[in-house]
């Protein structure tokens, strides 16, 4: 079992990591992770990998996660210090681009790691969140459930997994921590937020088979042999392709002949 300490001098970093000692006792198996605020570094991702993990869930393609970086940082009393330690809340620029479908970090000498992208709207990259619905709420209910709905059509269409993710903001009201008003949707009733949510999970739950994200990593492994040799037969039918259109030949490059 494997446990990533913060750095007690910087809270945002994940550079240190300790391996539990097997004599405490382990309650369940801990198989992914997705770390505060997103953060993406190549060396926590090999060691995960390095270290039994199944799945990371870092990258948030969408825009709108370095935009409300900047939002967080105008909004809030923020030192310098403060907002270099977490300069790369939300992502990148470049996570924003990265594949809206589950992959596979590969290296050489290290195991395959999956990648559970945090869905976002296929096309305009939209967030798919409790918390960008409870901001969309506050203004109209209907275009945030409009928008929901959309926004599932959308992945089913174009064959995005929808994971739905939840902060705890989602389930908080102003009266529970006035200290966190810059969150989005944080000035609103708890028991407002609550009904939404619940008709948020209502809908969801009908639209999708819902799954653990562990059980849901498990299949995407399960398949991952079957994707590898379907990849290599395409290498391979390519580079016959190659070798025909060199030579000028437009026969296949296996022939039974008959009998």
């Amino acid at each position: 079992m494997v446990s990533l300490i913060k750095n007690p001098i910087n809270p945002y970093s994940f550079n240190d990591a300790r391996v539990i000692p097997p004599t405490l006792p382990k309650v369940m198996s801990v198989v992914g992770t997705r770390p505060k605020a997103r953060r993406l570094a190549r060396s926590r991702l090999q060691f995960l990998a390095e270290n039994g993990y199944q799945y990371d869930g870092s990258i948030f393609p969408s825009c709108t996660g370095p935009l409300a970086r900047l939002y967080y940082f105008a909004t809030s009393s923020l030192n310098r210090e403060e907002r270099d330690q977490r300069s790369n809340h939300y992502g990148s620029w470049k996570d924003a681009f990265r594949p809206l479908k589950p992959f596979f970090w590969k290296w050489d000498g290290s195991p395959d790691l999956l990648e559970l992208p945090v869905t976002t709207c296929p096309i305009f990259r939209t967030p798919l969140h409790a918390s960008y619905l409870q901001f969309l709420a506050k203004f109209s209910n209907f275009a945030a459930k409009t928008y929901f709905k959309c926004a599932l059509t959308l992945c089913r269409m174009s064959g995005v997994a929808s994971s739905f993710l939840l902060h705890p903001t989602d389930f908080l009201g102003a009266e529970d921590a006035p200290d966190l008003d810059f969150f989005p949707a944080m000035d609103q009733a708890a028991d407002i937020k609550l009904e939404r949510i619940t008709t948020f999970l209502t809908d969801f739950s009908k639209r999708i088979d819902v799954l653990p994200m562990g059980e849901y990593a498990k299949r995407h492994h399960d398949l991952q042999p079957f994707r590898d040799r379907l990849w290599a037969s395409h290498a391979i039918s390519r580079e016959h392709r190659r070798t025909n259109a060199k030579t000028g030949s437009c026969l296949p490059t296996q022939r039974r002949d008959k009998s």
